[in-house]
């Protein structure tokens, strides 16, 4: 009874979520327009219905919907995950916002900032490179997935932090004690080889 008493949360919206899909920074002004219309879309059909968005229309459909710019039914079906019964339910709205976007001016299209990467000095790239060939080594020795021995954003921790024994790094943020202890020398080593 108590937690059909708690008030209900009203989910923040992000205006500029459409914006972090995958493939999304690939498009241009116009198709990103239209990108962010189907995703408000899907927004609001999933509100109304309560369903998760994702259950609806998956964040790669929308992407290629706003890739491809259907122009009517037969066009959304040969779109991967416009399914036929997507169509039957949301295919007008979902055509609606197609043309909504096509329509706005120039002026009203989205642009999205780009961020350039920092540059990472040489002898980071290369401790980056050691700890990379050390996983891969070690993957089957160890009978782990590669990505779960030592994930990508470790890697790069490590590589940057460059600890020089495996108390120092089982101390960085993220690396678990377990980690440290089952393979801080080697990983060290693998610091020490560039």
């Amino acid at each position: 009874m108590a937690l059909a008493a708690q008030p209900v949360v009203e989910r923040v919206v992000n205006p500029n979520a459409f914006a972090g899909l995958k493939g999304a920074r690939d498009l241009p002004p116009r198709n990103l327009g239209i990108l962010r219309e189907l995703y408000e879309l899907r927004e609001q059909l999933a509100r109304a219905i309560d369903r998760p968005p994702f259950k609806m229309l998956g964040e790669e459909t929308l992407v290629r919907l706003a890739q491809a710019l259907p122009g009517d039914a037969t066009a959304m079906a040969s779109i991967p995950g416009c399914t036929p019964k997507v169509i039957a339910r949301w295919g007008d709205a979902i055509l609606a916002a197609v043309a909504r976007a096509q329509a706005l001016p120039e002026t009203a299209l989205p642009t999205l900032e780009r961020h350039p990467r920092p540059r990472i000095p040489a002898i980071v790239a290369r401790r980056i490179e050691a700890l990379r060939r050390w996983r891969t080594e070690a993957s089957p020795r160890f009978g782990l997935e590669p990505g779960l021995l030592l994930p990508n954003r470790l890697i790069t921790m490590i590589a940057t932090a460059s600890p020089l024994d495996p108390d120092e790094l089982a101390s960085l943020h993220g690396v678990r004690r377990w980690r440290a202890a089952t393979f801080g020398a080697e990983i060290i080593a693998a610091l020490a080889s560039p």
